[in-house]
């Protein structure tokens, strides 16, 4: 007799399955704490007193609206606030030299170039081919501690006048404005 060999029988075979795990929810951090920083106020510091007792603070040739054909050299002497400062010298020399002086004037209420009467100005006229420079004096002797504006001159070409037909900027006339700021 034959013996029947066993065969095998199908099953299904289940397929494992991932276990869930727990997610946990993100909980909101708190950013850490600083301690607040130590003021302290700042240690003052000295202020450095100007090596000039007269500061340039501005050189600047007129535009031709301002000037109007004039040719000269307009100064003023102010304080730390601004404002006009009479009685001093101003100086007009030789561009190369300061001792050659050319004329001297005191500061004073003066209505110039910019139509509104100020207090320390002055004023010097320029001429054809000469160059100038302008500094402070206590006396009108002596210069102060002073910058000195340089070179001043009036020999400039030709510009566009005023569209008003008031004059401008023409050969030999040209004008500057010259301020300085007495320090102390």
């Amino acid at each position: 007799t034959d013996t029947p060999i066993p065969t095998a029988t199908p099953t299904d075979t289940p397929v494992p399955t991932a276990t869930p795990t727990d997610t946990p929810v993100p909980t909101p951090t708190r950013a850490p704490a600083r301690a607040a920083a130590a003021v302290r106020a700042a240690a003052p510091t000295a202020i450095p007193t100007p090596s000039a007792q007269f500061s340039l603070v501005e050189m600047r040739r007129l535009d031709p609206c301002e000037n109007r054909g004039k040719h000269n050299i307009y100064v003023r002497v102010v304080d730390a606030a601004g404002n006009g400062v009479n009685g001093l010298w101003a100086i007009q020399a030789s561009a190369s030299n300061a001792g050659e002086v050319l004329d001297k004037r005191v500061t004073e209420d003066k209505d110039y170039w910019v139509m509104e009467r100020q207090a320390g100005r002055t004023d010097f006229a320029m001429f054809k081919g000469a160059e100038y420079m302008v500094y402070i004096s206590l006396d009108g002797v002596n210069p102060a501690s002073s910058d000195a504006a340089l070179p001043l001159h009036s020999n400039f070409t030709d510009e566009v006048n005023c569209s008003d037909g008031g004059g401008g900027n023409t050969l030999f006339h040209n004008s500057f404005s010259v301020v300085f700021r007495k320090n102390y």
